[in-house]
């Protein structure tokens, strides 16, 4: 059986199968509880473990061996620097507990031991922290009810203590009390798939795919009374009420399980939750559900849902006919082997560029399709709604002064061309990036390299310049020879022996 325990003791001293060692970055020996550990496991060993990975973004986690430790495994995990929470640090320091647990179990362990992660030197405050940490957690439980795992805290004072024994009864109370009012919830989540209503999701989707604000009219007199502006949202976003029951406690719910929490993320129940915070908030047709339809939010809330039913029904091996009623598209192969798309109605979708593009890619074939027919259905790429990352950098050239222009993925710059760059070049290619995704116009201008915003040039004396992709003319994709290089390819050698060059 699943728990969650808070000792004051060592973490090296914590006798579980893995431990977690609350890391930076790029994954070097650093002070506190990360120092602990490098000396009792082995610096030199551990570190070349770590050298090894070479990276490891914030809010994710990376496994290695424990070497001298008494563990099998240690987890590294990066958390956020605190910055007042304006840097989304709630959801960074929820998924790296979620990532650090997600590989315990990969990894056939059943005990786990955690540092307070981000709550020393990178700031977080202490009772929030414990509170994003806890509710990680249990969410790992309840979404794992067939898997045991022994969850142990171990923390440094009895002040630390106090606060999370604290967080934690607060925490296991809102359960309790919420599983006594609510029969509802003593449901499995295979009920609330098996019982959501995938037509009034399909048609829930086809009204918000396309939108990213409600049109607003603005107010008129009547007979000497003044109206207020309202909103007029698409046709049949209001399907959203019909795919579940409302969730009755939905507002303590959004509170604890919600809030901070990125939509392509959510469990089916916190989704059903957040669809009746949607419906129950635009109370006064005051345009509340405008804002989640701002960056596609809702959207990715739906297709994550789409995604939770097609996994449903994959895992339940249940007959085409019922899927059809149910998920709006999924993933199939066909006789010749060609992968495609299914949607509800039947129709088949598939695409050329695809074949030759995943063979560079080191996402799902199925991510890979679904991410394309997203891009088709609202013209736009949006990375965060699919965490698509592809596995090739292309680079055009040389031109006519030698220099190469090179695209390669968010993920890759920062495990490879951020080591090179300077802090001011780090944040203009992160701007760049941002930029690129805010305007649908310049996108579709750039559609072939749309998975690879991250734009610098690389000149004939080595040096590497961050380019904003609005500088420059896409005749280069056309008029340079285009070279396809995989970061773990002899193909790109030369990339790194100019990156050594200048640095």
């Amino acid at each position: 059986m699943s728990r969650i325990r808070i000792e004051q003791i060592g973490i090296t001293k914590a006798g579980t199968e893995c431990i977690v060692n609350a890391a930076n970055e790029r994954l070097q020996a650093g002070g506190g509880v990360c120092g602990v550990i490098f000396q009792a496991a082995g610096h030199k060993q551990l570190q070349k473990a770590c050298d090894d990975i070479g990276y490891c973004n914030t809010g994710s986690a990376v496994i290695t061996p424990a070497f001298h430790l008494n563990a099998k495994y240690i987890i590294h995990a990066v958390g956020p620097v605190w910055y007042g929470g304006k840097k989304k640090e709630p959801q960074k320091l929820y998924g790296c507990y979620k990532a650090s647990l997600n590989l315990a179990k990969e990894y056939g362990c059943h005990s786990i031991a955690f540092p307070l992660i981000s709550a020393g030197i990178f700031g977080y405050p202490k009772e929030q922290a414990w509170r994003k940490a806890l509710q990680a957690c249990n969410d790992f439980i309840h979404d794992n009810p067939d898997y045991d795992m022994d969850i142990l805290f171990t923390v440094p004072d009895p002040q630390i203590l106090q606060m999370g024994l604290a967080e934690l009864k607060a925490q296991e109370k809102n359960t309790d009390t919420h599983q006594e009012t609510n029969s509802v919830d003593e449901t499995t989540d295979d009920d609330l798939l098996a019982n959501a209503d995938g037509n009034a999701l399909r048609i829930a989707i086809d009204a918000v795919k396309s939108t990213t604000e409600a049109k607003w009219h603005t107010g008129r007199e009547t007979n000497g009374v003044m109206e207020f502006p309202y909103p007029e949202y698409p046709n049949g976003i209001w399907s959203i009420a019909s795919i579940f029951e409302s969730d009755s406690e939905y507002l303590e719910n959004y509170k604890q399980y919600c809030e901070d929490v990125l939509s392509t993320e959510m469990n089916v129940r916190q989704i059903r939750t957040m669809l009746t915070y949607l419906v129950r908030g635009e109370k006064y047709c005051d345009g509340f559900i405008n804002k989640y339809l701002e960056n596609h939010y809702l959207l990715k809330l739906l297709l994550r849902l789409d995604d939770l039913l097609i996994d449903y029904y994959q895992r339940h091996q249940l007959p085409v006919e019922l899927r059809y009623k149910n998920p709006v598209f999924w993933y199939e192969m066909d006789q010749n082997g060609t992968p495609a798309l299914v949607k509800g109605n039947g129709e088949r979708f598939t695409t050329d560029r695809s074949n030759e593009m995943y063979e560079r890619s080191c996402q799902s074939q199925q991510g890979w399709q679904r991410a394309i027919l997203y891009m088709d259905m609202i013209h736009e790429w949006d990375a965060t709604g699919f965490a698509a990352t592809m596995d090739a950098t292309y680079a055009y050239g040389p031109d006519e002064d030698d220099n190469y222009y090179t695209f390669t993925s968010c993920q890759k710059a920062e495990e490879y061309l951020y080591r090179t760059l300077g802090g001011a070049d780090i944040q203009e290619c992160r701007s760049n990036v941002e930029n690129f995704y805010a305007d649908p116009k310049l996108q579709m201008e750039w559609k072939e390299i749309i998975l690879h915003p991250v734009c610098v040039v690389l000149r004939k004396n080595g040096s590497l310049t961050p380019m904003l992709i609005s500088r420059l003319n896409s005749d280069i994709l056309i008029k340079y020879p285009q070279h396809v290089m995989r970061l773990d390819d002899e193909s790109c050698r030369f990339l790194f022996e100019k990156m050594n060059e200048s640095a």
